[in-house]
């Protein structure tokens, strides 16, 4: 490949796994000199993935979106520690879906308390942020 050209995922899903992988790798590369377009592809070829995903682990269509809308918005800011050759950007990207959902899951136990209840209202005003920030990042209107 060229210095110019870059892999996309667009026409690469025909690819094996290892060409994939290294294909993700290059975008979260690109997005770590904050390379929007490169975020918007690793976003359209993750995103659909997870989000079925957690949809079903949640029952709840909504809350999968803003945890789908969270964990691109940390990949966004995190992509830079992410570049070395041995990354699995597909099972990084879903283990911060996981501890995403974990963390709201945490956050909505049935424990009624006033610290609790703090903390849920903060992820969710968090959560509603991230999808502001996601569409800023994918240059979206809000």
């Amino acid at each position: 490949m060229s210095a110019g050209s870059h892999t996309t995922l667009g026409s690469a899903h025909h690819l094996h796994e290892s060409d994939r992988s290294a294909a993700l790798l290059s975008l979260v590369r690109r997005v770590a000199v904050e390379d929007r377009a490169a975020f918007a592809e690793l976003h359209g070829a993750l995103c659909g993935v997870l989000t079925a995903q957690l949809r079903s682990a949640t029952a709840d269509h909504g809350l999968a979106d803003a945890i789908v809308a969270g964990t691109f918005v940390e990949v966004w800011w995190l992509s830079r520690y992410h570049t070395t050759p041995d990354t699995d950007v597909l099972g990084w990207v879903a283990a911060i879906a996981v501890r995403r959902t974990e963390e709201w899951a945490r956050h909505r136990a049935p424990d009624r308390s006033t610290h609790h209840a703090w903390i849920a209202a903060g992820a969710e005003s968090y959560y509603r942020q991230a999808d502001v920030a996601l569409a800023e990042f994918l240059d979206q209107p809000r």
